[in-house]
């Protein structure tokens, strides 16, 4: 009998990584890297056993140094869009990640890193595609499985996403637990919210690790009646997981990022303790000198327990909608302990509830320069009649319906007549919602504009202009060759290098009564043109706005250097408000 074949010392380290000794594994590949530093297999090895360590500066260092020796190889490209994730380079991580799925379409990690960053990213569709191709190549992954319910669900597919787990339960692929809590975000997708309260239930009775376990049974309690639970069960995640923390080594300061959770009033079940990737500023702030803790901040946790304060330079103020906050009955509560913070704050709650629409809609009401809508805030109950007369004596048709706790495109309503009007409060009773007075901002084309200006430290800058051939502009989905084509990519660059023309006076002279009077740090202003005057109307005015991220920086990567500067402008801010010297 020939004795056994001794186990290369390529094989013992990847042994030794998969048993978690990672410091031998290490070893023993780094003469393998010397001798073949092309070998693919081992510098993949490389930065996995990096990724295992959670070190992702080093982890982006050594795809970078496997991508110089082999350009083209679809591994090395899908390590390094995975790294850039983890860096929050979101653009960058994308373009790696659709260079490895064209070296080859059937690339296992670039089509789930590239499908789980189109979902994390919004991009539901583009996620299902990509994901249904790993399920193809490793059919027996029950995360990938769940992934593509997930998808489907995001993507309104529910009839497919239903199927498709049951279908993994009937080959039992992935684990009850797993299957239980995707069977209960399509239920409460379906508006199923007894059905996904039971499934969230027996979840977070299963498993308490996960935050995203407390959330989905929080808001399916919520929807369901029972706002008392939803509390319950919210306090315990908040001192359960009170913070997360991102950079990348060391930093010359630490910033404190007080965190909604997810949507904060149980209208959504989200992924995540806090969306930390299409969140407003935050978000999208680079790590390479700043090191920033998100924190959880609620009064179901006492963030002086959880959390050294003395660590900490600068405090932002990350819960930009006042509404929630006031909802979740907490206002003054948390607005007296952000002020006892030892450090400077972006962005104070106090300043956040001066700027709610129907506050700036009185506040504006007389502004010369520029139209501030009508606005109230209505709070329905189940009498059609009393509610609808209350509106009529603010409003006129066409009225705009949002709802009062988000500032996002999804929900809102133009309603054009009375019938409209009760059908809708016929459906919707114990709401809360503005009744804003609409205004036609058709341009001449017939497509509708919306430009954004950011302010930071009392400075307007062109952040970017939106179109669309529908009057609620929030997206551009008709791909970046026919944005091209209708030439709104040099519209939009004429908007960054003179705003002045666009305006007919610099912003700052033009919007002066809003930065006179507004106390935000950093805060966007969205505005349009009145078809029938050519009038500015001035559609929001608050910090809840995304800025600095570019909106789909992928599809258009012109706008990287306009965010860029914008985000540079922002830590500078913050530089000055630590008392550092900024680069």
């Amino acid at each position: 009998m020939s004795e056994p074949q001794k186990m290369t010392a390529f094989a013992q380290a990847s042994e030794a990584a998969k048993n978690g000794r990672l410091d031998e594994a290490e070893t023993l590949l780094a003469p393998v890297l010397v001798e073949s530093p092309k070998d693919a297999k081992a510098q993949n090895l490389s930065f996995a056993i990096a990724m295992q360590r959670q070190d992702f500066a080093l982890a982006r260092k050594r795809a970078e140094a496997a991508l110089a020796l082999m350009p083209d190889d679809p591994s090395t490209l899908s390590n390094l869009g995975a790294a850039l994730i983890q860096g929050n380079d979101h653009a960058t991580a994308m373009s790696h990640l659709t260079a490895a799925v064209e070296a080859d379409p059937n690339h296992f990690f670039a089509r789930r890193n590239r499908g789980m960053l189109n979902a994390a990213l919004g991009r539901h569709a583009e996620a299902v595609e990509d994901i249904k191709v790993a399920v193809a190549v490793q059919p027996n992954r029950g995360d990938i499985r769940m992934a593509l319910a997930d998808a489907l669900t995001e993507s309104g597919q529910l009839d497919e996403a239903t199927a498709v787990i049951q279908e993994a339960a009937k080959l039992n692929i992935g684990s009850q637990v797993e299957r239980t809590f995707f069977w209960g975000r399509l239920m409460f997708r379906m508006n199923r919210f007894p059905e996904a309260r039971q499934a969230f239930s027996a979840v977070l009775s299963a498993d308490a690790s996960e935050m995203k376990h407390y959330r989905a049974l929080a808001a399916a309690s919520f929807h369901c009646g029972d706002p008392l639970h939803a509390e319950k069960v919210t306090a315990g995640a908040y001192r359960k997981f009170p913070s997360f923390e991102r950079g990348s080594g060391a930093s010359d300061f630490r910033v404190l990022v007080l965190e909604p959770m997810g949507l904060d009033f149980f209208s959504d079940i989200g992924r995540h303790p806090v969306n930390y990737i299409t969140g407003n500023f935050p978000a999208f702030l680079p790590i390479e000198r700043i090191t920033y803790t998100h924190a959880v901040a609620d009064t179901g946790c006492d963030l002086n327990d959880a959390l050294d304060m003395s660590q900490y330079d600068v405090a932002i103020n990350n819960r930009p909608v006042f509404e929630r906050i006031e909802a979740r009955r907490h206002a003054e509560e948390y607005e007296n302990w952000v002020s006892e913070l030892p450090m400077p704050v972006v962005n104070t709650p106090a300043a956040v509830s001066m700027m709610t629409r129907d506050a700036n809609a009185k506040r504006f009401a007389d502004a010369e320069k520029f139209v501030f809508p009508r606005t109230i805030g209505v709070a329905h109950a189940t009498d059609i009649d009393t509610t609808r007369d209350h509106i009529l004596a603010h409003t006129r048709f066409p009225i705009i319906l949002r709802p009062r706790h988000t500032h996002v495109g999804h929900g809102v309503m133009l309603i054009n007549d009375e019938d409209g009007l009760r059908e809708i409060l016929r459906q919707n009773p114990f709401s809360k919602f503005y009744a804003i007075d609409y205004h036609d901002c058709a341009s001449q084309d017939e497509m509708f504009r919306r430009y954004r200006l950011a302010c930071v430290g009392g400075r307007l800058v062109p952040e970017g202009m939106r179109a669309d051939f529908k009057w609620n502009v929030h997206s551009w989905d008709h791909g970046p060759e026919k944005w091209s084509e209708l030439g709104l990519d040099e519209e939009e660059k004429a908007f960054w290098e003179n705003p002045a023309k666009v305006l007919g006076a610099p912003p700052e002279e033009f919007f002066r009564d809003i930065v006179d009077v507004t106390e935000l740090d950093v805060y966007g202003i969205d505005f349009g043109f009145r078809k029938k005057d050519g009038r500015v109307i001035v559609y929001e005015v608050n910090s809840a706005m995304a800025i600095a991220n570019g909106g789909d920086l992928v599809k258009f990567p012109y706008r990287i250097p306009q965010c860029d500067h914008i985000k540079g402008l922002i830590t500078d801010l913050l530089f000055e408000k630590a008392g550092k010297t900024a680069a």
